[in-house]
């Protein structure tokens, strides 16, 4: 379900803009908790990059990076997509993040949130899309959450496409800081 303008625009919606956007996100973000494994640089093997920092004691603020390289030969990384809010939810024993994506709009969109199943995997962040297709008839939190936790175990739950980030090395890192 992979298609090149979404995958280019995360990870612009972090490589999640490729399971679709919902009507609502899960979890509540004035209850969530940060996960300190997940704040930094992170990137996928083509090169694409995400820097998830904490936003306040409940969220993360994710935006799409790149490095340009400025007029003076210095290579920087720059932001080069869109930046979202993120929280955490636990359903089932398994986690999902939300994004959402209406903070950085000046007009109301119907469906900004896009919700994903995560996991760290050693040094790995693993990402894997809520199907939009099997999750429509959801239209809020608990509906999503029930929706989710009802189908934990059915494959038509989540995409078949499964992102994988690696940690970005200090060194570039160090660029964004």
């Amino acid at each position: 379900m992979r298609t090149t303008s979404i995958a280019t625009l995360i990870v612009t919606c972090l490589s999640l803009l490729l399971s679709g956007c919902f009507e609502a996100g899960v979890g509540d973000p004035a209850k969530a908790k940060i996960d300190p494994k997940l704040v930094g640089l992170w990137k996928v093997e083509d090169g694409e990059m995400m820097l998830v920092k904490v936003w306040d004691d409940r969220t993360y603020i994710i935006s799409q990076i790149a490095p340009v390289k400025s007029e003076d030969g210095v290579e920087r990384l720059e932001p080069t997509g869109g930046c979202f809010r993120a929280w955490l939810a636990n359903i089932g024993g398994k986690t999902f993040i939300t994004l959402d994506q209406s903070m950085q709009r000046l007009h109301k969109i119907e469906r900004p949130f896009v919700v994903a199943q995560i996991r760290v995997e050693g040094e790995k962040l693993v990402v894997q899309g809520l199907d939009p297709e099997f999750a429509e008839s959801a239209h809020t939190p608990a509906e999503m959450e029930k929706h989710i936790r009802d189908n934990l175990k059915n494959p038509k739950l989540l995409v078949k496409e499964v992102t994988t980030y690696v940690p970005v090395p200090e060194a570039i890192s160090a660029m964004v800081k």
